[in-house]
């Protein structure tokens, strides 16, 4: 039986209901999504469970048999700081097992899968001369995570 140290990271859902005045359904919900970025914590409603949860092995803190842990360069809180290219890589594994080619600088279209496009441009942006690739990958998957939400919201109240 060996020890780990384990970094959890979940990703909640949490909803929050607030009052805009917008000229279409469109323009409300970018108003809503800007009015509750500042809004805090504790003014949310959280759901049950995380919608999402990884684990990664930050390091063997005794084991029985040697195991190869990639080390990379870590922040004051601890964190990993990942280059762009291997936030790209990982993203690229996580999306149909790296068959979409999102690492890869390729064209648009060229993927076969309108998503994979989207994903390799969104993150190929957000992570151009950026200090911290995994958190900015994250912020700009989580935003898109929730402008989808937004719409599968606004298109479920009108069924």
């Amino acid at each position: 039986m060996a020890s780990y140290e384990i970094l959890v990271t979940q990703y909640v859902t949490r909803t929050i209901h607030v009052t805009v005045n917008a000229d279409s359904p469109e323009a409300a919900i970018a108003e809503g999504i800007k009015t509750a970025r500042p809004i805090q914590d504790a003014d949310w409603d959280l759901h049950d469970g995380p919608v999402h949860a990884e684990g990664k092995i930050i390091k063997p803190l005794s084991a029985t048999s040697a195991l190869t842990v990639p080390t990379h360069n870590r922040t004051a809180n601890g964190t990993k700081t990942l280059s762009a290219s291997e936030v790209l890589q990982i993203a690229d594994e996580a999306y149909e097992g790296g068959e979409m080619r999102i690492s890869e600088l390729v064209s648009v279209g060229e993927r076969g899968d309108s998503l994979a496009d989207f994903l390799a441009n969104e993150l190929r942006d957000v992570l151009k001369d950026e200090v911290d690739p995994i958190h900015a990958a994250i912020r700009a998957m989580q935003t898109a995570k929730d402008q989808i939400d937004n719409v599968i919201g606004a298109l479920l109240a009108h069924r």
